[in-house]
C-alpha cells in the first residue's frame, strides 16, 4: 500500500490489505505487517534469491516494476 500519509492512516490501510487478501482468498492467515517509509523517488530493482531443488542457489536481479515486464530486463544467476 502506497502513499499513506500519516501515522494514522496505517490501520485503515490495513484493513484494505486484509480485505483485499480475503477476497482473492480466504485461506491465509496475515497476521502482521511492515510499515516502511517510502524512499526518494528513482529506478526501482527487483531482486530475488532462492534454492532451487534442481538448479541450486539461484539470483534474480534486474530492473523492477512494469520494466521488467514490459523490457523484459531481468537475469537469472545461478553457479556454474
Amino acid at each position: 500500500m502506497l502513499n499513506l500519509r500519516y501515522a494514522d492512516a496505517s490501520p485503515t490501510g490495513w484493513d484494505r490489505i486484509y480485505a483485499n487478501v480475503a477476497a482473492y482468498d480466504a485461506g491465509p492467515a496475515l497476521d502482521g505487517a511492515l510499515l516502511e517509509g517510502m524512499g526518494e523517488r528513482g529506478a526501482e530493482l527487483i531482486i530475488g534469491a532462492r534454492n532451487d531443488p534442481d538448479w541450486g542457489p539461484a539470483i534474480l536481479a534486474g530492473f523492477g516494476g512494469v520494466t521488467a515486464e514490459i523490457l523484459q530486463d531481468v537475469r537469472l544467476f545461478t553457479p556454474t
